[in-house]
């Protein structure tokens, strides 16, 4: 059986363990959703920065499990 390693990275907003950002399965890595907020929970009112938000909490959680934002091979928005 695959080990799964949970992860929480220091540069994403702190979730206060309601859930693991970050699940590593083998080759596996599973990401859970990521909002609009910055790490100190602002939203800023510029949908193009919230996207901005979005795209550096998903590469932060894929580097955290060695990963890079280029071989992601699916999101969901």
């Amino acid at each position: 059986m695959t080990k799964v390693e949970h992860r929480q990275p220091e540069s994403l907003r702190d979730n206060q363990i309601r859930y693991s950002h970050v699940a590593k399965a083998g080759n596996w890595v599973l990401i859970a959703g990521q909002g609009p907020a910055d790490v100190h929970r602002n939203i800023p009112i510029d949908p193009a920065d919230q996207v901005d938000n979005v795209s550096s909490s998903l590469a932060a959680a894929i580097q955290s499990a060695g990963g890079r934002l280029k071989g992601t091979a699916k999101t969901t928005t």
